[in-house]
């Protein structure tokens, strides 16, 4: 547990990846090198530890490199946490507030408020049920989304379906925007050959471009009679 450099204080401590702020005495310092935090600060182990972090951008080389050293990442924020002696409690809380168990990841308020069963498959903590999964009052989870939650394996399903959805969605509204600037381009490029000077000025052809038939149906919809033949 991280104490106030400042008054000592273990009890009201707000921590970041990087900040340490104490809410007893209000001062914020630097969780590396205990120094007073601002949002320029650069001490020169931040700086290291910004360095190494962009060797982590990919998460199978990141999860590669730590968990050998008995670090796991959360599954809400990525941060890298540990537990300090092997033996304690599987159920973690990071400081993003996130809680989960550190044998499978799963959510640990999902499990905690339906049962077992909502840890992963391969977890020790694992004991199968076969009701259907109900809608707990005690579960946060359940109570923001008004539906029962699922168990991990159609949980997992469901939110990959949802991602190749989401995917799926934009897909089809850049294709329709691209259709779009298209038939704008097209159209205002007719629009140029119509009006270009080496091109004398032809009405019928515009009527034929803007209203798709004759020459009088263009002047009706414009509420204005047809000039006079020559």
């Amino acid at each position: 547990m991280e104490s106030c450099p400042e008054c000592g204080s273990t009890e009201n401590i707000v921590l970041t990846r990087s900040v340490l702020q104490c809410r007893s005495c209000g001062i914020s310092r630097c969780r590396l090198c205990k120094n007073m935090w601002n949002v320029d600060h650069r001490c020169a182990t931040s700086v290291a530890l910004a360095r190494s972090w962009e060797d982590f951008k990919d998460v199978a080389t990141y999860e590669m490199q730590l968990r050998p050293l008995g670090f796991k990442r959360c599954p809400a924020c990525q941060l890298a946490c540990e537990k300090q002696d092997p033996l304690s409690c599987d159920h973690i809380t990071c400081v993003c507030g996130h809680e989960f168990c550190w044998m499978c990841g799963e959510d640990r308020r999902v499990i905690k408020a339906h049962d077992n069963s909502y840890h992963h498959k391969r977890c020790p903590f694992y004991e199968p049920c076969d009701e259907i999964p109900r809608l707990e009052k005690n579960c946060p989870v359940c109570q923001a989304t008004g539906v029962p939650c699922l168990r991990p394996p159609q949980a997992h399903a469901a939110r990959r379906a949802a991602i190749r959805q989401q995917a799926l969605g934009l897909e089809v509204r850049r294709l329709r925007e691209g259709m779009e600037q298209s038939d704008g381009a097209i159209i205002t490029e007719k629009t140029e050959a119509v009006q270009r000077p080496e091109h004398p000025f032809n009405l019928e052809a515009l009527s034929q471009l803007l209203c798709g038939g004759p020459l009088a149906s263009c002047c009706r919809v414009l509420n204005s009679d047809p000039p006079a033949r020559r």
